[in-house]
């Protein structure tokens, strides 16, 4: 179970609500990987480069710059966060494929039946998508403090 603030949660909802149709992007940094017991510090948001509304591709330049200043600070990519504006927080097959930290959790916000949002975060193995038991999402219980 991974524990995230709840400043965090709102500025995700607010950047995925503030670039819908377009699904937004972004990263939290942390103390370090969640598997290793680092916790969640800061979101923040990138530009999506991805032609279309259905998908994301964080801007190099950016991700770059970020995951960067995150090595010097000795802090972690935590979380690669994107949003689904009209869909559920599921992986989907190119969420699946376009997975390339698979230290980090992937946080997704997504709109429930109602239109209210959730986030779900995910384990996603690095670029699988056979559907092996191995290239499996596998979903990580998260809880607001």
């Amino acid at each position: 179970m991974s524990e995230i603030p709840s400043q965090l949660l709102r500025e995700m909802i607010e950047h995925a609500d503030h670039e819908a149709p377009r699904e937004s992007c972004g990263l939290v940094i942390g103390s370090a990987p969640p598997h290793t017991g680092g916790v969640p510090l800061r979101y923040i948001p990138l530009q999506n480069v991805a032609q279309g509304v259905d998908r994301f591709e964080m801007d190099p330049t950016e991700l770059l710059r970020v995951s960067s200043a995150a090595d010097e600070a000795g802090e972690a990519i935590w979380a690669i966060v994107h949003a689904h504006p009209e869909g559920p927080s599921i992986p989907s097959i190119s969420d699946r494929a376009g997975a390339h930290h698979p230290d980090a959790l992937h946080l997704i916000v997504g709109r429930t039946p109602e239109g209210g949002h959730e986030i779900r975060a995910w384990q996603l193995p690095d670029g699988s998508i056979d559907g092996s038991p191995a290239g499996a999402p596998r979903e990580v219980p998260i809880t607001e403090r």
